[in-house]
C-alpha cells in the first residue's frame, strides 16, 4: 500500500472540490447580491455539520476496518451499521427539519432548509461507504465513483454563475444532488466486494452493533469537538454579524478553506496507510514531510486572495484583513486536523483525540464568542479565532501527546515549532508596504524553514 497511491486517488475527488469551491467563492459572489452569498455560505457551514448526526457510527466502522482487507470485514458487520445508519438519520430528519422549517436560512426560500436536510442524509450515507472502502484501501474506486457526479455538479453550478442565473437554492442543489449520486453508485460498488461471509475468527472482533458504536464515540465526540473549534469563527460571525458583513468573513473563510482540502486529503490518504505502519512495527516520515511542506505552503493563500480581491473582486476589500488572520493559522490547522486526527487513529488512541477536541471546543468556542460578543466586529471574531486555534495546535496537542505517551513526539515538537515559525514569518511578511515584497520574503523563509524540518525530522524520528 503506498501513500503517494492513496493520496492521489484522494486528490482526484478533491481537485473537483477546489474546482467547486473557487467557482462558488470567487465566481459566486462577483454576479449576486452579498445577502444571496451569506445565504448559500450559511447552508454549507450547517450542511458541513452532517457528520455530527451519524453520533459515532461511522467512526466505529472505520475503526474496525481500517488496515485491513475486504476479505476480513465481515459482511454482516456492514449490514447492521447500515441498517442502524438508516434509523439514526430518519430519526435525525425528524428532529431537525422543524426548527429549520420554523427559522429557515435567514434570507432564504423555505426550501433551502429541505435541501439542507437531504444533504445531511445523503452525506451521512455517502460517508458509510467512503470510510468503508477507503478504510480497506480501495480509494481509486471511491475516487471513480465520487468523481463524476461532482464532475456533473461543478459544471452545472459554473454554467448557472456563468450565465447569472445562479442563486443559494439552485447551487445547494448542485451540492446535493451530486452526494446522492455518488451514494448511489458506491452503495452499488460495495455490494461486489469481497466482504467475509463468516463473522467467526474475524481479526475485527465482534459484529455486534454496540460495541462498533462504543469504539467510535471517543473519535466521533473529539471530531465534533474538534468541528466546532475549526468552525466557530463562521458559526459565530452567521449569528452576530449583519449579513453584509458575514458575506466578507465567509468570502475570507471560504478562500482559506481550500486549504483545507489539501490538509483533509492527507489525513485521509495517512490514515490506513500509517496505521499499517504502527501494525507491523515500521516506520516512514513520508506523510510528515508532505504535512510540513503543506503547512509551509498553506499561508501563500492570502496573496492569492489579495490578487482576487483586487483584480475581480473590489467590493469585498475590507475582507483582506480578515483573510490574514485566518491565513497565519492555517499550519496549526494542520497539526490539528492531519496530525493528531492521524497519529490518534492509528494508535488507537481516541481517548487522546477526545480530550483534543473537548479542549478545543471550550478554549477555541469560549475565545470566539467572547471576541463576538464583546468586539462585535468580523476582525475580533477572526483574531480570536487564528489565536485560540494557535494555542490548540500548539500547546494543546503538545500536551495531549507527553500525557498519552504517543509515538513521535520528537517529531511533534518539530512541526508544532515549524507551525509558530510559519505564523510568525507570515505575520512579518504580510505586513511589509509592498504586497510582492511580503510574498517574496515569506517565500524565501518558507524554503529555508521546510529545508531545516525535513533535515530535523530525518534527525529526530522517534
Amino acid at each position: 500500500m503506498s501513500l503517494y497511491r492513496n493520496l492521489s486517488s484522494v486528490a482526484a475527488v478533491g481537485v473537483i472540490d477546489i474546482g467547486f469551491s473557487l467557482a462558488s467563492n470567487i465566481l459566486f459572489p462577483h454576479t449576486v447580491p452579498k445577502a444571496e452569498f451569506a445565504a448559500y455560505r450559511i447552508f454549507l457551514l450547517y450542511s458541513g455539520y452532517a457528520g455530527i448526526l451519524h453520533f459515532g457510527l461511522l467512526d466505529g466502522l472505520y475503526l474496525r476496518a481500517v488496515g485491513h482487507e475486504a476479505n476480513d470485514v465481515p459482511a454482516e458487520l456492514v449490514s447492521r451499521v447500515r441498517r442502524g445508519l438508516w434509523v439514526l438519520q430518519c430519526l435525525a430528519s425528524l428532529a431537525i427539519l422543524p426548527p429549520l422549517l420554523r427559522f429557515g436560512v435567514p434570507d432564504a426560500s423555505i426550501g433551502l432548509p429541505l435541501v439542507l436536510v437531504g444533504t445531511v442524509v445523503a452525506t451521512n450515507l455517502l460517508t458509510f461507504y467512503t470510510y468503508l472502502l477507503q478504510a480497506t484501501s480501495h480509494f481509486g474506486l471511491v475516487a471513480r465513483m465520487v468523481a463524476t457526479p461532482r464532475v456533473v455538479g461543478v459544471v452545472a453550478a459554473m454554467a448557472l454563475i456563468v450565465l447569472g442565473v445562479a442563486t443559494a437554492m439552485r447551487l445547494a442543489l448542485c451540492v446535493l444532488v451530486p452526494v446522492v449520486a455518488s451514494a448511489a453508485l458506491l452503495a452499488g460498488s460495495s455490494r461486489s466486494m469481497p466482504w467475509r461471509g463468516d463473522a467467526r475468527g474475524t481479526q475485527l472482533g465482534r459484529v455486534a452493533l454496540l460495541p462498533v458504536w462504543r469504539d467510535g464515540m471517543a473519535l466521533f465526540l473529539g471530531n465534533m469537538g474538534i468541528t466546532v473549534a475549526l468552525t466557530a469563527g463562521t458559526l459565530v460571525a452567521s449569528l452576530v454579524l449583519e449579513r453584509q458583513i458575514f458575506a466578507e468573513y465567509a468570502f475570507a473563510a471560504g478562500l482559506v478553506s481550500l486549504m483545507f482540502i489539501g490538509f483533509e486529503w492527507l489525513g485521509v490518504a495517512a490514515a490506513p496507510f500509517h496505521a499499517r505502519l504502527v501494525r507491523t512495527g515500521s516506520a516512514s516520515t513520508e506523510w510528515e514531510r508532505l504535512l510540513l511542506a503543506l503547512m509551509w505552503l498553506s499561508p501563500t493563500v492570502y496573496w492569492g486572495g489579495l490578487l482576487v480581491v483586487r483584480l475581480y473582486l473590489p467590493s469585498y476589500e475590507s475582507s483582506l484583513p480578515l483573510l490574514a488572520w485566518l491565513a497565519g493559522s492555517l499550519p496549526f490547522f494542520g497539526i490539528v486536523r492531519t496530525r493528531a486526527a492521524t497519529v490518534c487513529r492509528a494508535t488507537g488512541h481516541q481517548d487522546a483525540f477526545l480530550r483534543l477536541g473537548a479542549a478545543g471546543c471550550v478554549v477555541v468556542g469560549a475565545a470566539v464568542a467572547a471576541g463576538g460578543i464583546f468586539g462585535r466586529s468580523a476582525t475580533w471574531i477572526a483574531a480570536s479565532w487564528a489565536l485560540a486555534l494557535g494555542v490548540l495546535g500548539s500547546v494543546g496537542w503538545l500536551v495531549v501527546t507527553r500525557a498519552y505517551r504517543l509515538p513521535a513526539f520528537r517529531v511533534d515538537i518539530l512541526l508544532v515549532a515549524s507551525a509558530v515559525a510559519a505564523g510568525g514569518t507570515f505575520a512579518v511578511a504580510h505586513s511589509l508596504p509592498s504586497p510582492a515584497a511580503g510574498a517574496a520574503v515569506y517565500l524565501a523563509l518558507a524554503v529555508l524553514g521546510l529545508m531545516l524540518g525535513l533535515r530535523g525530522l530525518f534527525l529526530r524520528r522517534a
